[in-house]
Order: structure tokens, then sequence, then C-alpha cells
């Protein structure tokens, strides 16, 4: 049986980065399951002040009586990063690739309202190169839950000498568009932007900080956060009145690199996000997703995972 572990307090940022430093890559293949890792959860309240820098930073409509849609995320990171260094999920924390984000926002979450969080292991699932890592959140308000999501990290496994490279076949049904869309926006992403956005809502991956840090962990430079491209992606294709509930699936396919100019294209339905520096490779989309909304009081729209 899933044990849940209810928290009072989530540990300093110090130490779920230094924790996150001190883990070593496992020997084997993971074999954590759901039932086997706990589910962490806590009680708490929004953070306004962080929530207007992060509103202010990411362009979002901040005269909206609802947060945004991918602000639960952010307030869920310390319980991601707690949950990713349990014993029983033995990945080096910070070799995780973060792969994609199925959000739904099921009922509207206030900034005054109390909120429980549940952060869990939905599932590993062993690619031929590595291991996905499906980690759910779910944000209820009075007992009622208003926000769930999947977030997907990916774990690449030591390359075996006898193996050849092979590509991922993780089940990913999302693909580029090969018809052009109507709708396009052209985004500036300054050199600092990474910083900024690290210290607001504390994701402070060295990645994200400079290109020295970056390079680092074997990037050329500075890598903005893909879940600061997800506030943008919700800003531009979400209606200016919220509705509920609405979904966004997402899928980050190669990193965004600062500074950078970039385009985003988008139907009602599809986004993608591509790149303008790079007269190279401008045809591969860094990012792409698709979106769902409804307002009729008499729709239903599921979210990926409701349990736990």
């Amino acid at each position: 049986m899933q044990s849940i572990i209810s928290l009072t307090k989530l540990p300093s940022l110090f130490n779920l980065y230094l924790g996150s430093l001190l883990k070593r890559k496992p020997r084997i293949q993971p074999t954590a399951t759901a039932s086997t890792t706990p589910t962490l959860k806590i009680s708490t309240q929004i953070n306004t002040r962080q929530l207007t820098q992060y509103t202010s930073l990411c362009g979002v409509d901040s005269n909206q009586t609802s947060i945004p849609i991918f602000y639960p995320q952010v307030m869920a990171f310390k319980l991601h990063l707690l949950l990713l260094l349990n014993k029983s999920l033995p990945f080096p924390v910070m070799g995780l690739v973060h792969k994609s984000n199925d959000v739904t926002y099921l009922k509207a979450i206030k900034p005054t309202d109390p909120l429980e969080i549940k952060v869990g292991l939905e599932s590993l699932e062993k690619q031929e190169n590595g291991t996905d890592c499906h980690i759910f959140t779910h944000v209820y308000v009075n007992g009622e839950l208003h926000w769930t999501a999947i977030s997907t990290y990916f774990y690449r496994a030591p390359k075996n000498n006898n193996q050849q490279s092979q590509k991922n076949k993780s089940a990913s049904t999302l693909k580029p568009q090969l018809t052009p869309y109507s709708n396009k926006a052209l985004w500036q992403l300054p050199r600092n932007l990474g910083r900024k956005y690290a210290f607001i809502t504390g994701d402070l991956n060295p990645i994200h900080l400079s290109s020295l840090t970056a390079k680092l962990f074997g990037f050329k430079k500075t890598i903005i956060h893909g879940m600061f491209l997800a506030a943008k992606v919700a800003n531009e294709i979400l209606p200016k009145e919220a509705v509920f509930p609405s979904r966004i699936d997402l899928q980050f396919k190669r990193p965004v690199f600062l500074p950078n100019q970039v385009e985003f294209r988008h139907s009602n339905t599809r986004f993608q996000l591509y790149p303008i520096l790079d007269s190279k490779d401008q045809n591969t989309p860094m990012l792409l997703g698709k979106v769902e909304y409804h307002n009729k009081p008499d729709t239903q729209l599921a979210p990926k995972n409701q349990t736990n």
C-alpha cells in the first residue's frame, strides 16, 4: 500500500540542492513503483509576492482573479525535488531532462485559497536508452481537486560499449504539424532571463544561471527554464478570460539557449516554438503541444490522472 508523508514545512533550497549534487548515479535500472514510493503532501498558502513577480516576468495578465495555469507547478517544485531525492528513485537529479508536462486546470484557484498539494510517482517507464519518470501533482482546495499534472523527467542510462546508440521510443503522440500556422508571435529572450526566473521560483539549476555553470553540465550556453516557456505558451494560446476546465499538454524537444529570438506558432488547438537565429535548424521545433479548454457548465474535460 502506498504511504503518504505529511509535511509541515519543506526543506531549504540549500539542503535540496546539496542533496541533488551528492546523489549518485544508479548502478542498475531503477525498480521503484508507485506503490513502493511515498506520496508527499503539504498544506500551504500562495506567496502573493512571488506570484506577482512571476506574472510580471512571464507577461501573464495580472488582472485575473485566478492564478495562472502553470503556477501550481512552481509551488510544487520543492516537492518534486524532495521526491526525486528519495532513495527508491536513485536518479542523479541534476542529470534529469524535463521532457513534458500535461496540466489540467479543473477549477479556479484564487490567490487567497488554502491549498493542499500532493506529489508522487505515477510510474517509471523503461526506454531503450534510459528511463522516463512520470510524477503526478495534485492541488486541492478545501478537499476538492482543482489542478492536476503529469511531469515526465528522463534519465539517460550510461551507454553500454556493446550497444549502438538508439533513438528513444518514448510514447510521444505529439508530432510537428506540417501545415503553416496563421498565428505567430516573436519572443525576445534576454541573456539574464534564466537568472531572473530562477531567483523568483527557486529553480536554481546551474544550467539556467550562466554559460559558465551550464558548461559544467555539458551545455554550450545558458538554457531557459521549460516552465517559463510553458507560462508564455499559456499566455499566448488560452482565452484572456480564464475558462475551466483547461488543459495544456506540451513536450520539450530541445534546449532553448540564451540569449535567443524565437517564433511561437499556433492554431486554436496546437502550438510549436521555433528558433529564429539558428539558421541551421529552423525547421525543428524547440517545443510543441496541444491545448483544450471548455467554458460550458456541462462539459467534462478529464485530466490525464485523477487518482491518489
